[in-house]
């Protein structure tokens, strides 16, 4: 409830796991800080779950149809790159066969899948959230400035997803101003491509998007 949120939020608690009505995206979010205060890096993360655990998913009803429907979700979010906070406690009242289950619904897609602990994905939050992105239009191209707040380096790498503007072309990048190592570029599908920047030092990153027409095949 409210009052055990303000708490763990005066207690400076790292994260916690709050109910899917949280927020409306139910993306994490940091804990309101009185007015006035500045937000520290350290500020509690809320979590919210992202949908129904498999414990209550079962609890009622047929347990294997309350199964399906959990893993139906997660397969859900699963393809559209989604994040889920899923509560699995320590202590489960799932039986074997159940748990088994799940493990091996996450084992096949692991290549996929990044499994985390609330801890991890709090510490990417914050991460996340010194990062800005932008894409503007310029007289040469489209120009994509990513920004980094702070005083450190990214712990963890930032990945932007570009849409293409043909099927199967692909994208190039120029930086501007200071020399830079070129950023990684992975295609996502045929119509988006992903650049993955690692070890930004703070400040403002640019670069200038270059797209190939893709290569017509031979008669």
């Amino acid at each position: 409830d409210k009052n055990t949120e303000r708490l763990l939020g005066d207690r400076a608690f790292g994260h916690y796991v709050a109910f899917m009505d949280a927020t409306d995206a139910r993306l994490p979010f940091f804990a309101p800080v009185n007015a006035g205060t500045p937000q520290s890096p350290k500020a509690t993360v809320v979590l919210p779950r992202t949908q129904t655990g498999p414990e209550e998913a079962t609890e009622e009803g047929d347990p294997a149809e309350g199964m399906k429907a959990f893993l139906g979700e997660l397969e859900l979010s699963e393809k559209m790159a989604g994040l889920s906070v899923v509560r699995m406690p320590n202590q489960s009242l799932l039986t074997k066969e159940q748990l088994a289950e799940i493990l091996q619904h996450i084992k096949v897609r692991r290549d996929r899948m990044w499994l985390a602990t609330a801890n991890q994905v709090a510490n990417w939050w914050r991460e996340r959230e010194r990062v800005s992105v932008q894409l503007e239009a310029d007289a040469v191209g489209p120009l994509l400035t990513v920004t980094v707040k702070g005083e450190a380096p990214l712990q963890q790498g930032v990945t932007v997803w570009v849409n293409l503007p043909e099927s199967g072309s692909t994208l190039r990048l120029i930086a501007q101003g200071k020399v830079e190592r070129p950023p990684k570029i992975t295609a996502v599908d045929a119509w988006r491509a992903a650049v993955v920047l690692t070890d930004l030092a703070p400040g403002s990153h640019s670069w200038q998007l270059q797209f190939d027409r893709p290569v017509s095949g031979t008669r």
